[in-house]
């Protein structure tokens, strides 16, 4: 937390100082609220420097760092409005613009908003600074004591794994040199346990000559695995006595000829590390000689080269049986009567050895059924044991993440249990956020994650292209208990009223199923996901007004494919201008909506509009033009059959999908001369398009056109400049006409 706070404290910092002097200054008093924020800000950013959360985290700290977090983002808030009022008058007309440069009332008025909550903002980070400097820093009751490990199956509770045992120890045996062996898998999956059973095997004891087991955990010494081995291999030689760069020829000659069984438990990060050294010293040993590492990340296996053995989660029937604790010292009768609860708590394991083994300690010494119950309906995150032994493990993988990608890590718990995670809608909802820059920051966050097994690949295109990923449900309740507060999502019943946690730290992004009738403490949401599975009665759009928090950047009201429903039966709400921090918009799926209003085009911050399969829509805002930053613009299956002048306006767009165009008897195309950022574009084209007019634009319509029996649909690829990217990916949607 304290890398988030700090990474973000410095950017703020240097925003502030360019950015704020020069509009506020002739105000004042404001230029020196501003020096005062950007001091507090850096003494805070170099104390959280020195802070060694990762291994002392307390309540006190957690507190303070909750309120710190909150007027950070309300730092965020006012750069963004500022951002949006210098937009706002470069739109405005010549004799605004006139009398804001010449009258200095017009200039007050105009800033007066802002310059209120930053000084409302410095007094709030001057008391932060304040109360740390008063040694919130130290003391306090612990919160957590991380640990390295996550509590483990024993040697003979190992369940489930039988086959990759199999093949992990015939391997081992075998006679050919191979790569280093790697275990790899998420906290708590039974790596080491697994380790322990391959190493204390009487066979795989007698094949080698020479076995050392080193625990690495979290700062990876080379060096020193090299003395510890030295010394097993030569224990006449003081392996402090060897310099650095004579260990390793002189392991090598140590074990020349000989078989050698290295096991590296718990190697957590070894970028940068130079195994070569390593590799060469093996050389000179028996070709059967292995190397053999237990890791949480594939990144770590790959640095080695090492061939990989993935540890997945058990299932059911295996889970159950590492809760064998919760039996312990019962009659038949009474293991009987609490067997079918007891297979629902197992489900709550979710797989993770490390949570059956805690929950069946937990359940060991409860002898009633109506505790066991008890803990059937808890959530997971909310059994103190359950945290501390399974969750708090993850941590450090958590706390070592760089800040965006712990931010995009915490926002997927936003979508409920076994989602499926559209890569290009999820990284998307990360720009919008600002938690990454561009789609290829998206892409390498997502891979990391995959890399760390906090995310599967759910579905690949033929080419081999990630489409989605999904999430086992026990990281999602991980995610849940990381993310508190911050990141909520809930079901709740049409018209219910929803109050979010009352707590320090402000629900930022909301997910709901069902339409609330209120939101209770939602002024500082950022995201808000609305979708229902039937239909409302009686939505009108400005029933819906009060879901419109004005901090929001990403606003989603959509209803399920294919449903005859929408969240709009009597249009959209005209609040849309209040939505200045808006980036991304979603009202896909809506059948009743006819029209969007004007007020959609003074989301000058807006880079994301989704329109799809809205039938009853058929046109765009004339101004729409207005949103100069838009760079997605999705209109598949909706109605819409013309287009305002104000769309070529639009020259950020990167993604164009569900253009209609009306060819007429010249066979008259859309011109594309106007979005030379375009990647993607998806046309339906009524009317016949004259051989060649495609190849006018640099394309092959063999390559890049799919006939169907309701027209023709391309899917062009392109560069900046309108260049041909060749890529075959045939047609993508279907349009009526």
């Amino acid at each position: 937390m304290a890398t988030f706070i700090g990474e973000l404290s410095t950017e703020l910092s240097g925003i502030l100082s360019n950015k704020l002097k020069d509009e506020f200054l002739a105000i004042k008093g404001v230029n020196h609220d501003i020096e005062i924020l950007k001091k507090n800000l850096d003494t805070i950013d170099r104390e959280l420097q020195l802070a060694d959360l990762k291994n002392n985290f307390h309540v006190n700290m957690s507190l303070w760092l909750m309120r710190l977090t909150d007027t950070l983002y309300d730092i965020e808030d006012v750069l963004d409005e500022l951002e949006y009022r210098k937009t706002q008058l470069e739109k405005s007309t010549k004799w605004e613009r006139f009398l804001y440069s010449n009258l200095q009332i017009m200039k007050f008025k105009y800033c007066r908003p802002l310059v209120q909550e930053i000084r409302k903002i410095s007094n709030n980070l001057e008391f932060i600074a304040n109360e740390k400097g008063s040694g919130i820093m130290q003391g306090g009751q612990s919160l957590w004591q991380i640990s390295s490990h996550s509590i483990g199956s024993l040697a003979s509770d190992i369940y489930g794994r039988d086959d990759v045992l199999h093949l992990i120890t015939e391997t081992l045996l075998s006679n050919q040199r191979t790569a280093p062996l790697a275990i790899v898998g998420i906290a708590g999956v039974g790596k080491t346990a697994l380790n322990q059973v391959l190493y204390s095997d009487p066979t795989v004891k007698n094949h080698f000559d020479i076995k050392l087991w080193v625990s690495v955990s979290r700062r990876l010494d080379l060096k020193r695995i090299g003395r510890e081995l030295l010394g097993v291999v030569n224990g006449a030689v003081n392996g402090q006595s060897i310099s650095d760069t004579m260990i390793f020829k002189k392991i090598a000659e140590c074990i020349s000829g000989k078989r050698i069984f290295l096991v590296l438990d718990d190697v957590w990060n070894g970028q940068g590390t130079d195994w070569s050294s390593l590799h060469v010293a093996f050389q000179s040993a028996a070709p059967s000689s292995r190397i053999l590492i237990t890791t949480r990340s594939c990144r770590v296996a790959k640095e080695m080269d090492a061939m990989i053995f993935h540890l997945g989660l058990l299932n059911l029937h295996d889970s159950f049986k590492l809760m064998g604790d919760a039996f312990k010292d019962r009659d038949l009768e009474e293991c009987q009567r609490l067997k079918q609860v007891g297979l629902r708590i197992a489900e709550k394991a979710g797989g993770l050895p490390s949570a059956a083994i805690t929950l069946g300690s937990l359940l060991r010494f409860k002898t009633e059924y109506e505790d066991w119950e008890q803990v059937l309906k808890t959530p997971i995150w909310d059994i103190k044991a359950v945290v501390q032994k399974v969750f708090v493990p993850f941590l450090p993988n958590y706390l070592d993440m760089e800040l965006d990608v712990k931010r995009c890590f915490l926002f997927l718990s936003l979508f409920p249990r076994g989602s499926n995670y559209n890569s290009n809608e999820i990284i998307n909802f990360w720009c919008s956020q600002k938690f990454v820059k561009s789609t290829a920051e998206g892409k390498e966050n997502l891979e990391m994650l995959v890399s760390l097994s906090f995310l599967r690949v759910a579905e690949r295109d033929n080419e081999g292209n990630v489409l989605s990923y999904t999430m086992d449900n026990i990281i999602h309740d991980l995610l849940t208990c990381y993310s508190a507060n911050e990141v909520v999502f809930q079901e709740v019943k049409d018209k219910e009223m929803v109050v979010l946690p009352s707590k320090v730290l402000k629900t930022r992004h909301l997910g709901l199923v069902g339409v609330p009738s209120d939101l209770s403490g939602s002024t500082k949401l950022r995201t808000l996901i609305v979708t229902t599975e039937q239909q409302v009665e009686d939505s009108k759009g400005e029933d819906l007004k009060h879901l419109f928090c004005p901090c929001l950047r990403s606003l989603d009201f959509h209803t399920s494919r294919g449903s005859s429903y929408s969240l709009f039966q009597r249009g959209l709400p005209k609040e849309f201008s209040k939505l200045i921090h808006l980036r991304r918009l979603n009202l896909s799926h809506n059948d009743s909506i006819s029209r969007l209003p004007n007020s959609l085009c003074l989301l000058y911050n807006l880079k994301i509009l989704l329109l799809e399969a809205c039938p009853m829509l058929k046109t765009l805002p004339k101004k729409i033009g207005n949103l100069g930053k838009l760079q997605e613009l999705n209109t598949n299956e909706s109605g819409i059959r013309q287009y305002p002048k104000g769309v070529k306006l639009l020259s950020l767009l990167t993604s164009l999908n569900g253009i209609y165009v009306q060819l007429d008897a010249n066979g008259k195309y859309f011109s594309l001369e106007n979005f030379e950022n375009l990647n993607q574009l998806i046309l339906c084209i009524k009317g016949n398009l004259k051989e060649g007019n495609d190849e006018e634009l640099g394309f092959s319509s063999e390559e890049h056109c799919a006939s169907t029996e309701v027209g023709r649909y391309f899917v062009w690829c392109l560069g900046s400049p309108i260049e041909t990217r060749k890529k075959n990916v045939g047609p993508l949607n279907k349009f009526e006409r």
